[in-house]
């Protein structure tokens, strides 16, 4: 094996491993250094060492491109922090593979580079959720697939009818989603993100994009709107979201700047929850992140229910256009997309000043 094939295995280990981390992080590398300072604490009372993970260190182990792999410290302690991670937030540690497996896997790459062997398939227990047909998550009739118990005979009344045309059937089919999620990743190019705006940011918004709209449509959407922020964050169970914005989201020609402030201020208090990471990106994208459409990628702890991708409509309504994408290669292509965007944004403490930074 030369040393360009020595590279591309190498690589291929490293890009398991973000995989991984992407899925067992929903709140990004940012939070993982304080969660394995916990790990360490925890596990050092089982007589357990491990590393203290911090941002530049996963960094610089799974973003390099060399023939030398991570060190096998740092592969066992970032599986086991994961795990830890991933038990926290309520979903299966094993959906990422257990120590032992990825100890095999270590070993066989290794003995691959060394000796010309094929590399070993690192295929995870479950890199994007058992997959089930959205007929059946949204009520279809084949009950003898897929739901087993968490199928209902008679299902709950339709809580988005009320909101007539602000919520079509191809919409309601995403909010039904939504309600159930466990973590949101969400990316907005042009506007605050619609599970963060406030009643009076998402009346400006709505009526600029609905210029012909009656007032009573305009208070549809806005109701709807408010109506999903508190059947989501009310819950005890409320879900973790991570949210990147464009510099550009950060401002809009129809709001006022007494609304905006009122915004700005709204942002703020969601940042102090540890629940929420926002961040920003204010520098010009690079080409492994550019900037593009908007995005949410929805992953639940119902491991019987397949991690999905929404691509919302152009403009802030929603409504006018909106794709559910549920297959694996879709998943992984936009998991990939945020995850490069997130790496070129400010962290949680730069954006938050960069925001407090806009009050005036």
């Amino acid at each position: 094996m030369n040393e360009q094939e020595r590279v591309a295995v190498a690589n291929g280990f490293r890009a398991a491993l973000g995989v991984a981390v992407d899925l067992a992080t929903p709140e990004g590398l940012l939070s993982l250094q304080k969660f394995s300072e916990k790990a360490q604490r925890i596990l050092a009372r089982r007589n357990i060492k491990i590393m203290v993970l911090a941002d530049s260190t996963v960094s610089d182990n799974l973003n390099k491109s060399t023939s030398r792999l991570p060190k096998r410290y740092f592969v066992q302690s970032l599986i086991r922090v994961l795990r830890m991670a991933i038990g926290e937030w309520g979903g299966d540690p094993d959906m990422i593979g257990t120590l032992r497996q990825w100890t095999i896997w270590y070993n066989d790459t290794v003995l691959a580079m060394s000796s010309g062997r094929p590399a070993p398939e690192i295929v995870l227990p479950r890199q994007v959720g058992t997959r089930v047909p959205l007929s059946l998550v949204h009520g279809g009739t084949d009950v003898g697939k897929g739901l087993g118990g968490s199928w209902r005979a008679d299902p709950p009344p339709d809580p988005w009818e009320e909101y007539g045309d602000a919520a079509p059937d191809r919409f309601r089919r995403y909010l039904d989603l939504e309600r159930e999620a466990r973590v949101f990743k969400v990316y907005e190019p042009r506007t605050v993100p619609e599970l963060l705006q406030t009643r009076d940011y998402a009346r400006a918004v709505i009526a600029h994009a609905l210029p012909d709209a009656s007032e009573e449509t305009v208070r549809r959407h806005v109701a709807l709107r408010m109506r999903r922020f508190e059947l989501l964050y009310r819950r005890p169970d409320r879900p973790v979201g991570w949210f990147l914005l464009e510099k550009a989201a950060l401002f809009h020609p129809a709001v006022s700047p007494e609304v905006m402030q009122d915004q700005y201020r709204a942002l703020l208090r969601a940042m102090s929850s540890r629940r929420v990471t926002l961040q920003v990106r204010t520098s010009l994208p690079r080409r492994s992140a550019p900037a593009g459409e908007a995005m949410t990628i929805l992953r639940f702890a119902d491991g019987g229910r397949s991690d999905i991708v929404y691509l919302p409509a152009d403009g802030p309504t929603g409504t006018a256009r909106g794709s559910i994408l549920d297959q694996p290669e879709d998943f992984q292509e936009y998991a990939v997309k945020f995850a490069n965007i997130g790496r070129d944004s400010k962290g949680e403490d730069s954006s938050r000043t960069f925001i407090e930074g806009l009050r005036t």
